[in-house]
């Protein structure tokens, strides 16, 4: 058993300064809490709740500097490319040290809930293979939500909806998507109905993610299509868009081609 005393809480009260814990879980938070063989006096040290990280990819981590990974434009599509290349060699026993690494340092600065895209666009599923076996590991220091994400597109890469589905079954938590990578407008609007429709209403009720808007295609914008699901379609929020793909690369333009 331990006793912090001095401690600046919070949002707390301004009388509640000292917190109890017991085999690492807080027992007890107030003034006045019974003495311990351990008190440590924090001297007004501000204690805050645990920091969430609500976006990261942790089946990507520590790739970057392998051979043939480092994406040198700096772009969302070169880094795509960079990684098509990079998980076709990652094994089972590598993706889960990165993992490992990668979440360690999280928790090492207050992370304690991380939301992690994994890409599913993998016949092996390695990434996420990987990731559950981490999540159980470290169930009990962190917090972890898997999304079922694929990354090369549900329908751009061949089987990634059904990839998708399979990784719902296997444990992911949640679905995303990337209209934007699709090789049509059509398509990406397809993915999004997939994501809310097909994967989102299901018996334990799995929360739909989707990724509308990149900063390098500034003229990409598929946000208004998740309201259309829902019904509350507004006439001035709708602009259509032409996409044009190069090898793996797009090109995205207002409908009337002007830029």
């Amino acid at each position: 058993m331990k006793k912090f005393t001095n401690a600046r809480i919070y949002r707390g009260r301004d009388d509640t300064s000292e917190i109890l814990v017991e085999n690492g879980k807080i027992k007890q938070i107030g003034k006045g809490l019974p003495a311990t063989d351990n008190d440590i006096d924090l001297k007004g040290r501000l204690v805050v709740p645990p920091y969430v990280d609500a976006h990261l990819h942790l089946d990507y981590v520590y790739t970057g500097s392998g051979e043939g990974a480092a994406n040198k434009t700096g772009t969302l599509f070169e880094g795509i490319a960079r990684w098509h290349d990079v998980k076709k060699t990652q094994t089972l026993e590598d993706a889960r040290e990165r993992a490992l690494k990668g979440i360690r340092e999280e928790v090492s600065k207050g992370v304690q809930f991380i939301r992690t895209h994994i890409d599913v666009d993998d016949p092996k599923l390695t990434g996420l293979k990987a990731m559950l076996e981490s999540r159980e590991e470290l169930a009990d220091n962190v917090t972890i939500q898997i999304v079922a994400f694929p990354q090369e597109g549900m329908y751009a890469y061949k089987g990634g909806d059904e990839m998708v589905e399979e990784a719902l079954k296997m444990g992911a938590d949640c679905v995303g998507s990337i209209p934007h990578f699709e090789w049509a407008r059509e398509i990406g609007e397809k993915s999004i109905h997939r994501t809310r429709v097909g994967h989102q209403i299901r018996q334990d009720d799995r929360r739909a993610l989707r990724r509308n808007r990149r900063r390098d295609e500034p003229f990409c914008r598929t946000a208004e299509r998740p309201g259309d699901e829902r019904g509350d379609r507004h006439p001035h929020r709708r602009q259509p868009h032409v996409f044009l793909r190069l090898g793996r690369q797009r090109l995205c333009l207002p409908h009337d081609g002007v830029v």
